[in-house]
């Protein structure tokens, strides 16, 4: 989680695992891909706008 304002950086906080079958937690340098993930959301927003 992280909270920015005019650009600076207030709170940085990593939660959660990064691998639930490694047992590896999130850092603040982990990658998450959520191209896929969010592909949905914006087709509802966009029916949801029509």
């Amino acid at each position: 989680m992280g909270i920015i304002q005019n650009g600076k950086v207030l709170y940085s906080k990593p939660f959660g695992l990064a691998s639930l079958e490694y047992q590896v937690l999130n850092t603040t340098k982990t990658i998450f891909t959520i191209g896929s993930v969010s592909k949905q959301f914006a087709a509802i927003v966009t029916l949801m706008l029509h």
